[in-house]
């Protein structure tokens, strides 16, 4: 496993064994059902309720997808996005 990082209630994947926190496990499973998805995002959270995904793509944006609606952006960084995340 390598960077990974849990938060109160949410949690970064990583490279794993853990299906559910792999970075390429949790990608695969948000494309098999949702075809709005570019080839430069990846999964990088999975909040494992309603199919809310959080995405990041080359450039370091961050990106919110629920169930099968296309991506929105939600910060400009990994930085920003855990800065400014409603951690409750």
């Amino acid at each position: 496993m390598f960077g990974h990082i849990y938060i109160k209630n949410i949690e970064i994947a990583t490279i794993a064994n853990d299906t559910g926190i792999d970075i390429i496990g949790m990608t695969h499973r948000v494309r098999s059902f949702n075809n709005n998805i570019s080839y430069v995002l990846y999964s990088i959270a999975n909040m494992c309720i309603d199919y809310i995904f959080y995405m990041q793509n080359q450039k370091g944006s961050i990106y919110i997808i629920y169930g099968n609606s296309k991506p929105s952006k939600v910060a400009d960084s990994l930085y920003e996005f855990l800065k400014n995340y409603n951690w409750g």
